[in-house]
């Protein structure tokens, strides 16, 4: 069976589970997740509608890139054409979404993971980065020099030990940070659109503690170039955050749509 009939018939079979659970009206007893990064590819409008209907209520979604060298280079047939309906027509059913990108793969510079993320930022989703690292044995890992015990250890998410010409470690934990700053802005309940000093405003008349904090360090963020952290009652300046690659995001997004489809002007 081709690779193409084989997926055809798996998203045949997945529309049938479904239907199979939206006749069992589990609402109100069950709800269901799609999680771990979807292929956007597997989806169509008719099973976002039926995941809908059998009480699905997220959606994480595999962006990857939204450059198209990029996709290619990984052997992706995605297109951002098809990313942008999938996600608009599920923000249209009221499923929540996260929508990830990987950060740092070799053959990716910080312009096109900058581009990526400004893309995310403007859409209805939370953006969830995952920092790339090189899996043992993968089809990629065999491009690469054969991993030493040490390389096997750095091989997991939180080492964010990969890199390449193209950026440094700093690099990729500064795009980390700056997703969720990104998050933090979408989270924010705005009754209408409105720019950024409307919300730091609006924010530190009544926005709860937590909020508050996260707009005072923004706030300090873009005046100063110093991104601070807050442990308790001490404050220290993240030595790590390259302020020149958030300016280069924060630059490019123009405008974040919040979880409420409110647009916050950057």
């Amino acid at each position: 069976m081709s690779p193409n009939l084989c997926a055809a018939v798996y998203k045949d079979e997945m529309k049938e589970l479904l239907r199979a659970l939206a006749a069992k009206h589990l609402g109100g007893e069950m709800e269901f997740v799609a999680m771990n990064g979807i292929s956007y590819l597997s989806l169509d409008l008719e099973m976002l509608e039926l995941m809908k209907a059998a009480n699905f209520t997220h959606l994480n979604v595999a962006l990857v890139s939204s450059d198209d060298l990029v996709l290619e280079a990984t052997k992706r047939p995605h297109t951002t054409k098809k990313y942008v309906e999938i996600v608009n027509h599920a923000h249209h059913l009221g499923l929540k979404i996260v929508s990830y990108q990987i950060l740092g793969l070799p053959f990716e510079d910080l312009e096109s993971m900058a581009q990526t993320m400004a893309f995310q930022a403007r859409l209805p989703v939370l953006l969830g980065a995952s920092p790339f690292y090189l899996t043992p044995n993968s089809p990629i890992s065999k491009k690469f020099p054969k991993l030493t015990e040490k390389d096997i250890f750095l091989s997991r998410l939180t080492a964010m030990a990969w890199e390449s010409e193209h950026f440094k470690r700093d690099d990729i934990y500064t795009l980390f940070v700056t997703v969720r700053i990104l998050n933090f802005l979408k989270e924010l309940s705005l009754a209408e659109d409105q720019d950024l000093d409307g919300a730091f405003a609006h924010q530190k008349e009544f926005g709860d503690q937590r909020v508050r904090l996260g707009m005072e360090i923004l706030e300090k963020l873009l005046l100063t170039g110093k991104l601070w952290r807050v442990h308790s009652t001490e404050r220290k300046i993240d030595e790590a955050f390259q302020m020149g690659l958030f300016q280069n995001v924060w630059q490019r997004t123009k405008f974040v749509m919040t979880k409420n489809s409110r647009h916050l002007i950057l």
